[in-house]
Parts: structure tokens; sequence; C-alpha cells
């Protein structure tokens, strides 16, 4: 049996992939191939056994593994918390304490 030798443009054509992601998985080894010169020749079995082997994985291992944490609440526009409060409340530091050091520093520096 012969195996069909595609080149990295022919498969990228096929997958419906840019040729230079086809190179980059020729050259990392996640897709069986040989370079001959400076060309990729990619086997039909090489392509099918990437993308089963593709299949076989989760489709975003991220989401699955990312901890859960609170949602910040954010307050309404009318006697809401300001913008200064929620970035306290973000970094972890007492809501409020930023904005009021800030105004402190501009009253006391401000000229006479």
């Amino acid at each position: 049996m012969t195996h069909i030798r595609k080149t990295a443009a022919e498969v990228a054509n096929q997958l419906r992939v840019s040729p230079r992601l086809i190179q980059k998985l020729c050259a990392s080894g996640a897709l069986r191939a040989a370079k001959i010169g400076s060309v990729w020749r990619i086997t039909t079995s090489a392509i099918d056994d990437y993308l089963d082997q593709e299949a076989s994985r989760p489709s975003c291992p991220a989401i699955s593994t990312r901890p859960q944490t609170a949602p910040i609440t954010l307050g309404s526009r009318s006697g809401g918390a300001t913008s200064a409060d929620r970035y306290a409340r973000l970094i972890g530091v007492q809501p409020g304490s930023a904005s009021k050091s800030c105004s402190k520093r501009r009253k006391t520096n401000a000229p006479a």
C-alpha cells in the first residue's frame, strides 16, 4: 500500500487552517512528517492519527480546571461604589481608604 504524501500547504487547504500552523505542528512533532529539503511532507495516515488524537482531547481543559471565584459586585451608578472603591476591593484593601487618602493629598498640596 502506498502512502500519499502531501505538502503543508495541501494539508492546510484540506483542514482549512494556515500553512504556517501545519509547519509548526510538523516542527514540534505533534504532526508526524518528513522534511525533504525545505518542504514538509505529511502522510494521510499521519493526518488521520493527529485528528483522532485531537478529537479525543477535551475541548477546553482550562475551563474545567479553573478555580471558581466569587464575582465582584459593582455598585449602581446612583450612590454606588466609586471606581476607586471597586479597585480597592479587587486588590484586597479596605474600600474607601484609597479615595480618602487621595483627596487629603490634593487638599494639603493645594497652593494657599
